[in-house]
Order: structure tokens, then C-alpha cells, then sequence
């Protein structure tokens, strides 16, 4: 289709007139002719003197956002995170508050300045969560929730890991969905093969929150990277303290009597390999005093 009319239409328009926001609105359509004409170094051409000279108009909004996503697709994150900040400043009530925030959080990402992506990102996070629309998995909103929490644990892993995600919240204050940055951030850990790491930043969770519902999960998640990763001298360890933790004599069993049925086949198992092992071990030896640590199992 050829746009070439429109484009002639819309250029006259501007050189007719003075007013305004004919000349704003004049130059938001010259743009789009452009863009569908396929000529989108012109299109942001005119998206840039639209913002440039009437940057309070009502076209003022969306063609700084549409000239962050050419920015950010033309690799120019450091200009694409202008715009979108430009967006952000123009206030939470916009239609595209939201997505500016993340591709501002993206565009830092981009530049390697992590820590400044995170207070985006975070932004965006607490603006979405409570949302009654989450709980629709389907719904834009949770898929951009559940994107965000990724590219957040990507950010962390670029910092100091799970380290980054206790400090921020201890500066920040807590959040609902913190769990899931940790679980995320591990799960980012197992794509990259880094097992150590992940096992690293469940076990950060149960450090933080040793009295958590959830914490049972977490060591568990430890114990199952570990053996992923294949270090089994790892995994018994861990596996006793699993058992330290949360068995018949701990603190966590007596204070969480409504969710032992969740672990307690876990905790089963894991009391029977350590007997096993040790009962191994005392096999090989011959040593009657070494049958102690098995019996103890």
C-alpha cells in the first residue's frame, strides 16, 4: 500500500499551519505514515520533533513511548531510557506507566547498570502485585508480573546472587512475593547449570526465614540441586540438616503441627539414607563404636 499521499497530506498540514496541537497531531500521523510505509528512521524523526517542541500536548505521551521502543529495538537503550523515563515522570495513571517501567528496567539492564533496573523493575512489581488480575495466568498482567520477577533474578545474578536479594530486601522492606524472587533467581541458577549457586539461594531463604511455611520447600529445593549438580558430599550433609530442622525434636515441628504431612516422607527418607550411609561406613570399618552413628539414625 502506498502511503506516499498521506505522507504529502500530513507535511503540508505542518507547513500550513501554526497552531498547536494541529502541528503535534500533524506530526504523530506523519509519523505512523511513515512507520507503515517502512521508513523508520523518518518516523522517529517526526516522533522527535513532536515531543521536542510540544512536549505537553495530548500526542506528547504515547510518541515518547513509541520513540523509546524504536530507540530499544535499534540497540540505543541509553536514549530508549530517556524516553522512558519521560513516560514514567508523566505519572502512574498513564496507559503506558507500566510498560515503561519495564522497558526502562530493560534498557538498564541492557547498559549493565543492574542495581538501577532493579528500582524499575521493583516498581513494577509492587504496582502489579495485589492485582485481583494476576491470578489470571493468561492475563497481561500476570505474564508482564512473571516476566518481570525473571529478568529481576537475571539482575541479581549479575550482582552478587542471592547475597543482592537479602540486601535489597533488608533495605527495602519485605514483600509477599519475595519467595519468588529467591525461587526464581535459584531456578535462573539451574538453566546456567550453576547448581552450587542455586543451592546456595534456597538455602539464603531458609536462612532469612527459618520459621517460613514455605521453608521445608526451599531446603528441599537445596537438596535436589545438589544431586542435580552431582555432589553427593554435599547432599548428605544438607539432607541432615534438613532433618535438624525440621524433625520430631525441632522448634519448626512443634510450631508447625498443620503442614508435617507436607515433608514428613521427605523426612522420612532422608533419615533412612543417612542411616544407610552411616551403616555402610560402619560395615567397611569393622568398628563397633562406628555402628553408633546409624543406630543413632
Amino acid at each position: 500500500m502506498d502511503y506516499s499521499t498521506a505522507i504529502q497530506l500530513y507535511q503540508e498540514l505542518l507547513n500550513s499551519t501554526n497552531d498547536a496541537n494541529e502541528r503535534a497531531e500533524a506530526y504523530y500521523l506523519l509519523s505512523k505514515a511513515y512507520a507503515m510505509d517502512g521508513d523508520l528512521d523518518k518516523a522517529r524523526s517526526s516522533l522527535d520533533s513532536l515531543v521536542e517542541q510540544y512536549p505537553n500536548s495530548d500526542w506528547a505521551l504515547e510518541a515518547q513511548f513509541r520513540r523509546g521502543e524504536m530507540l530499544f529495538s535499534e540497540g540505543d537503550y541509553e536514549y530508549a531510557e530517556k524516553a522512558y523515563a519521560d513516560v514514567i515522570e508523566r505519572g502512574e495513571r498513564n496507559e503506558f506507566y507500566n510498560q515503561a517501567l519495564y522497558k526502562h528496567g530493560w534498557s538498564y539492564y541492557k547498559l549493565g547498570e543492574y542495581e538501577r533496573a532493579q528500582n524499575s523493575f521493583f516498581t513494577l512489581l509492587d504496582n502489579l502485585n495485589g492485582e485481583a488480575v494476576l491470578a489470571d495466568d493468561t492475563s497481561m498482567e500476570s505474564k508482564l508480573f512473571g516476566d518481570t520477577q525473571r529478568v529481576v533474578s537475571l539482575s541479581f545474578s549479575n550482582l552478587n546472587g542471592a547475597k543482592s536479594v537479602k540486601a535489597w530486601f533488608a533495605r527495602n522492606g519485605n514483600r509477599d512475593y519475595e519467595p519468588e524472587i529467591y525461587r526464581t533467581l535459584g531456578d535462573v541458577y539451574l538453566n546456567q547449570e550453576r547448581f552450587r549457586d542455586a543451592a546456595e539461594t534456597y538455602d539464603m531463604f531458609v536462612q532469612v526465614y527459618p520459621d517460613s511455611r514455605l521453608a521445608p520447600e526451599f531446603s528441599t529445593l537445596q537438596i535436589e540441586s545438589y544431586q542435580k549438580g552431582g555432589f553427593p558430599t554435599l547432599v548428605l550433609p544438607a539432607k541432615e540438616k534438613f532433618i535438624d530442622h525440621y524433625g520430631v525434636n525441632s522448634e519448626y515441628w512443634n510450631r508447625h503441627p498443620d503442614i508435617r504431612q507436607q515433608y514428613v516422607d521427605l523426612l522420612k527418607g532422608h533419615i533412612l539414607d543417612l542411616a544407610e550411609y552411616h551403616h555402610v561406613l560402619a560395615q567397611k570399618s569393622g568398628k563397633p563404636a562406628d555402628y553408633q552413628a546409624p543406630a543413632r539414625w
